[in-house]
């Protein structure tokens, strides 16, 4: 949800009441939808109770229990109206099952059957078996409810195919003409799922998606429409959520074979938290060059920051263009841009610049602002600040970055293998967040091979005017000779260590924790210790 959240997505929770052939029962869906003496529906209380104690964004409603009657019909329509009247914004979603007859009978289209769900529901989810004519119909139909059509999301079923699926995108999104409908895919994790056994590297998955969401040639702006897929990103806009200052990213997302704080790794296992996710790049990859196109992906062998770094691979005959972001940021004159690269050693030198669109149009029309060579010397990591306060002042085109990119040249040419690990948009000065506080142990348990699992817990810094927010919460085990060695993260005050394992028979382990702000400027710490 964190991750989600921070990348502009909304998340819902599912409510599933399954077939009986896998084990449903109608005895469910009757306690579901139970009113109370005062008419009013408890679970939906409990429901809205839970997503706002959670922090997600409503409830995703399927109920395929067959056998009902047009009571239980009625009280499934009258149930979701109540979680959506009384969820105070929470989103409510219906899958096309249920009928209002209370028996499951799968539409396909918006119609009499299913119409007064949909009326009671934020959206709806239509079932697979749509076809150019009921999509046309159900928009025409939520129009005449007074509904946008874009309320209505065309399922599309990608678990057992992927992007070998058969879809009828002709119907969904026809050329020269208005959607008909939103997308609504089911299980795209497909990507994941799909890797062969021993396969399952975070890099090949990433590669993986990036092809299920751009298209076979990764190129949204140059869409491949060769074989079934019509890739999402060609068709649908992006959004962005970077529209307010200060805005930063390390490419890290969520996952990585090691951990690295400035260039330097300082966790050695590999890891897994999507709440540490940053928000990452949309539309991958946008390319602009004359010459021959490099590849670019997230790769996990290098990082300035967390466990990923983007890396750009390929022999430059010309100028690339790599797009980034799109945004909405308000550009002033003591705005500036950071950048962390570097080239890997025995990479053809690099010139690169930052790429700046302050005009809402596409193609965008980048200026340019000169961040340095890296070489590949093995130098290792290099950091640049740019200054941006004259670029918007001579642009006719206002004050807001529209886009942000970099521009790559190799001078000598040759092949290039160049990482952008870091960039950062600010117009004030760093300041840390505040000392996390209360910090202890609240549990632990010694395992056989010696190492403890310890529930480590704090509570949020005190509130500051000067401090700015807080994004995340990092542990460390400090080391003997005063190095430090990375646990983990989190969004929230508590953290579980399943295997903490100390250094050179000591009697204390020390463990600090630290506030991380949206620059990644680390607090103080919080310091723990555990006795063996």
């Amino acid at each position: 949800m964190d991750a989600a959240h921070r990348n502009g997505v909304p998340v819902l929770g599912t409510v599933f009441l399954p077939p009986t052939a896998y084990g449903g029962r109608l005895q469910w869906t009757h306690e579901l939808v139970r009113r109370g003496a005062d008419g009013d529906f408890p679970v939906a209380d409990k429901l809205i109770e839970v997503a706002r104690a959670y922090g997600f964004d409503g409830w995703f409603v399927n109920a395929e229990t067959g056998g009902g009657d047009a009571r239980l019909g009625a009280d499934m329509r009258d149930f979701v109206a109540y979680l959506r009247a009384r969820g105070g914004g929470l989103r409510v979603t219906w899958y096309d099952a249920l009928a209002v007859s209370g028996d499951v009978a799968w539409q396909n289209e918006l119609n009499d059957a299913n119409a007064p769900f949909f009326r009671a529901a934020d959206t709806m989810f239509l079932n697979f078996g749509w076809d150019r004519s009921r999509l046309l119909s159900s928009g025409e139909r939520a129009r005449g409810m007074g509904r946008d059509p874009y309320e209505l999301w065309a399922g599309i079923d990608v678990e057992a195919g992927g992007w070998d699926t058969r879809v009828d995108w002709d119907a969904l999104v026809p050329a020269g003409a208005p959607h008909t409908a939103s997308f609504g895919f089911y299980r795209p994790e497909w990507t994941w799922k799909s890797l062969p056994s021993g396969g399952r590297s975070p890099g090949a998955f990433h590669a993986r998606d990036d092809r299920f969401w751009s298209g076979h040639a990764l190129d949204p702006a140059r869409p491949d429409d060769a074989g079934p897929w019509r890739a999402p990103a060609a068709s649908v806009a992006d959004r962005s959520t970077l529209t307010a200052l200060p805005f930063a990213t390390t490419f890290n997302t969520g996952h990585g074979l090691g951990w690295y704080e400035r260039g330097r790794r300082t966790g050695e296992s590999a890891w897994s938290h999507l709440g540490l996710q940053d928000r990452l790049p949309g539309r991958r990859w946008v390319i602009h060059t004359e010459g021959a196109r490099p590849a670019v992906g997230f790769d996990f062998a290098d990082a300035w920051r967390g466990g990923s770094s983007l890396l750009v691979d390929g022999t430059l005959g010309a100028p690339a263009t790599i797009e980034l972001f799109t945004a909405r940021l308000p550009l002033s004159g003591p705005a500036v841009v950071q950048l962390a690269h570097r080239a890997d050693p025995g990479s053809a030198a690099v010139r690169v610049e930052l790429a700046v669109a302050l005009e809402e149009r596409r193609p965008y029309r980048f200026s340019y602002v000169p961040a340095g060579t890296a070489r590949g010397d093995g130098s290792g990591w290099s950091t640049v600040t740019l200054r941006l306060g004259a670029l918007g002042a001579a642009d006719r085109g206002g004050r807001t970055v529209r886009a942000l990119g970099v521009r790559l040249t190799a001078p000598d040419g040759g092949a290039v293998r160049w990482r952008l690990g870091g960039l950062a948009v600010r117009d004030a000065p760093v300041a840390a967040p505040g000392r996390p506080g209360a910090a202890g142990v609240t549990a632990a348990a010694r395992a056989a091979d010696g190492a403890a699992a310890l529930r480590v817990a704090w509570t949020p810094p005190p509130s500051r005017p000067d401090a700015p927010p807080v994004r995340h919460y990092e542990l460390h085990q400090v080391l003997p000779g005063g190095a430090r060695r990375f646990l983990g993260g989190t969004c929230g005050h508590a953290y579980y260590v399943p295997a903490l394992r100390r250094t050179a028979d000591e009697a204390v382990t020390r463990l600090e924790v630290r506030a991380v702000d949206e620059l990644y400027t680390a607090s103080a710490p919080a310091r723990v210790t555990y006795r063996w």
